[in-house]
Formats: C-alpha cells, sequence, structure tokens
C-alpha cells in the first residue's frame, strides 16, 4: 500500500459567479472530501494560494478513481508517492550498501 501526495486547484472555469450556487458547489465539494476520509484520504488541506493538497494512501487504482470523483471541479496539478521516515532510512541504507559494494575491489 502507497502513501501519496497529491497537489490540486480548483477549475477556475467552471466555478459559479452566482454566490449562491458557489456555495453550493463548495459544500458539495466538502461533504464529497469528508466522504472519501473512508476511501483512503488521510489528510486535506488548503495553501495560501487556495490550491491545495490530498494525503491518500492505498493503491495507486484507488487513487486514481478517487481522483476521477472530483473531476472536473477539480484539477490534479502534482502526483508523488512518499516514504515515511522508515521507509526513508531504509532507501538510504541500502542505498549506501551499493555504494559501498561498487567502490570494493
Amino acid at each position: 500500500m502507497g502513501k501519496y501526495l497529491i497537489t490540486w486547484a480548483l477549475n477556475k472555469e467552471i466555478i459559479p459567479k452566482d454566490l449562491d450556487e458557489y456555495d453550493k458547489m463548495m459544500k458539495m465539494l466538502s461533504q464529497q472530501i469528508k466522504e472519501n476520509f473512508n476511501r483512503g484520504i488521510t489528510d486535506w488541506g488548503l495553501f495560501a494560494n487556495n490550491n491545495g493538497y490530498v494525503i491518500f494512501e492505498g493503491n495507486m487504482t484507488g487513487m486514481m478513481v478517487g481522483q476521477r470523483a472530483f473531476v472536473p471541479l477539480i484539477e490534479f496539478l502534482d502526483v508523488q508517492e512518499v516514504l515515511n521516515r522508515d521507509e526513508a532510512d531504509k532507501v538510504h541504507e541500502e542505498s549506501m550498501k551499493i555504494k559501498r559494494a561498487v567502490k570494493s575491489p
């Protein structure tokens, strides 16, 4: 199972100009996000520029299915699989073994 950092932006081309419609859309989006916390989203937040991020835990297929639920309202900017500290330490240790083996005669 992987962990993914996904950055996103609202699709500004389809945001309603009418305040009531905008409010309705944003409440629907908020509800959809809450429901997806049961489907792999473990964190969600906004950046100062009103773009945002999602942390998703699961497999790539589950992550992509989850993304599709938000299209076209949300544009996904980037997806990066992330490692926790223990996983990153393991990568470092294994890569050092390879580097040392290459240097040995």
